[in-house]
């Protein structure tokens, strides 16, 4: 008996810690790049091979040194791109806009 009740007793808190816990916070939101900045959608890479990497959808990845994300929701604005993936997050400064010069994106 007495194990049963620390069973019912765990399965409650262990509800109430789920209910009141938004895991949705920790996942990727998907919102799909917008129109106005579809020139971003691609893999960049930098000179010493790190690289983003930005989806249609919304998600994408990046490596930098030694780290590393892959699926995370990416977030364009005019200054960065915001890479993030189960609360960790990136930020790259943009210093120009992609440009499009002899057949290849810079």
């Amino acid at each position: 008996m007495k194990y049963i009740s620390l069973l019912i007793l765990l399965l409650l808190l262990s509800f109430t810690l789920t209910s009141c816990c938004k895991f949705s916070n920790f996942l990727p939101k998907k919102t799909p790049v917008e129109s106005d900045k579809s020139d971003y959608i691609g893999k960049w890479k930098s000179e010493d091979n790190d690289y983003i990497v930005i989806q249609k959808d919304g998600t994408g990845g990046f490596k930098s040194g030694n780290k590393e994300i892959d699926g995370g929701s990416v977030k364009i604005t005019e200054k960065h791109i915001t890479i993030s993936l189960f609360g960790f997050e990136k930020k790259f400064k943009i210093t120009s806009p992609p440009e499009f010069k002899n057949g290849k994106w810079f």
